[in-house]
């Protein structure tokens, strides 16, 4: 597992990365009151088939905070990683 960091959306976003970058990609998005550690086991059995990356959306985890915590913005920044 690889922690990494993206700027999206004036940002820095944070996600973990487990597997091979050429294998197909899976994104997994936690709850509303989560973070990408959430994923850590399940990553962990899915990295051999896909190269998982775990978000950490926008104020959770080690990602930056913002004054927008709307659906629209959330969306944006997933779009934008």
């Amino acid at each position: 597992m690889e922690d990494k960091f993206i700027s999206v959306n004036s940002l820095r976003l944070h996600y973990l990365a487990w597997g091979d970058p050429g294998l197909p990609p899976m994104v997994l998005l936690h709850g509303f009151m989560d973070h990408a550690h959430r994923w850590d086991t399940f990553s962990r059995a899915m990295q051999d088939r896909f190269y998982v990356l775990a978000f950490d959306a926008r104020g959770h985890g080690e990602s930056d905070w913002a004054g927008d915590y709307s659906r629209d913005r959330m969306i944006e920044d997933l779009d934008g990683f």
